[in-house]
């Protein structure tokens, strides 16, 4: 979105590939989050002696944290991304609904 001297011009083709790069991105973070969530520390990685415990509880609830954000960063891309799908097509029809008012008006004028 840009603007000139009072006027504002939309860039839709330029918030449909945002709104794509974020979909793919979205999707990325969901397929990290699925990959991670499938791998797991064993309580006894680091030894069975009570500090190795404490660090794999530790390390196992960091990775939980990690998984839980990657799906909170797909939810958010994929959210920007409708929503940049939405703001398009709202200029987009509020665009074409201008020229037909306008060229409805110049024929009438005209005639």
């Amino acid at each position: 979105m840009a603007s000139d001297a009072g006027k504002l011009f939309v860039d839709t083709a330029m918030m449909n590939s945002g709104a794509g790069s974020s979909r793919r991105a979205a999707d990325h973070a969901g397929d990290g989050a699925a990959n991670l969530a499938r791998a797991s520390i064993g309580s006894n990685a680091f030894g069975g002696f009570p500090a190795a415990n404490a660090f794999a509880a530790a390390v196992s609830a960091a990775h939980a944290g990690h998984v839980t954000m990657l799906h909170g960063h797909q939810e958010s891309l994929g959210n920007l991304a409708g929503n940049a799908d939405t703001v398009a097509a709202t200029f987009t029809e509020m665009e074409q609904h201008h020229a037909s008012t306008l060229k409805a008006i110049r024929c009438n004028y005209t005639t």
